[in-house]
């Protein structure tokens, strides 16, 4: 990780009618105002040096760090230099967890969230899922809301388009988490919401049987309940 030049204050976002840096013209460049990389939150533009442009960024904990543009996009530099400091913070306290399975959960989370070097990135940190403050600077936070992790089991979001907090995930098994996958099909009939799967265990039809009935066009109610003799191929019927 690139440490960032850390400033106690910035003069340019203290001063209450700043000369504004005039942005280059560039095809090439890219605006990063406003844009938040892991804890940093991009506030203006201050130059182009011979690495490149730099930004002034205000980090998460109140801090304001100067970051080359490039350690921004590519993960090098994701805070004014807190986060580093509260993960060797953690990695020597005396918890006895390092390594853990819940540890190796923590630093999966955090990975795969706000680094986008991580092969997970893409899926998490890219698509706007974050990780609540609390949780992200402190695994004991994490230990004391989520206990240990069963054997078996793996970190879980209950909803899928939401963070990771206290109220939105579980210990799960990898059943319990290919139930709750974003690509899953989900089918109600009355009261009652399933995936195609747990139909399958419900109703006794095999999961190819429901897909090829959905796929003729019958409704939830008739491919759930029609008899296998009235089924709609050859395989379908007894």
């Amino acid at each position: 990780m690139v440490e960032p030049i850390i400033l106690s204050r910035c003069s340019f976002c203290n001063n209450k009618e700043p000369r504004l840096v005039r942005l280059p013209r560039s095809s090439l460049f890219v605006d990063l105002t406003q844009k938040v990389f892991s804890r940093l939150t991009v506030q203006h533009f201050l130059g182009i040096a011979h690495h490149g442009g730099y930004w002034c960024c205000k980090c998460i904990c109140g801090e304001y760090a100067i970051v080359l543009g490039g350690n921004l996009r590519k993960g090098h530099t994701q805070s004014c230099g807190c986060w580093l400091k509260q993960w060797n913070k953690t990695r020597s306290t005396t918890h006895g967890m390092y390594k853990s399975p819940t540890y190796l959960s923590w630093t999966g989370m955090i990975g795969r969230c706000t680094n986008p070097n991580n092969s997970e990135y893409h899926r998490y940190g890219a698509r706007g899922i974050i990780i609540c403050d609390q949780w992200r600077s402190s695994f004991l936070a994490f230990y004391n809301d989520m206990g240990e992790r069963p054997t078996g089991a793996s970190l879980d979001r209950k909803d899928n388009a939401l963070g990771y907090t206290p109220d939105n995930c579980r210990w799960a098994t990898t059943q319990e988490q290919a139930n709750n996958r974003r690509s899953n099909h989900i089918l109600a009939l009355g009261d009652e919401e399933h995936t195609i799967t747990e139909w399958s265990k419900i109703t006794g039809f095999s999961v190819s049987c429901l897909r090829r009935r959905l796929k003729h066009g019958l409704s939830v109610k008739e491919t759930l309940t029609l008899p296998s003799q009235r089924g709609i191929n050859k395989r379908d019927r007894s």
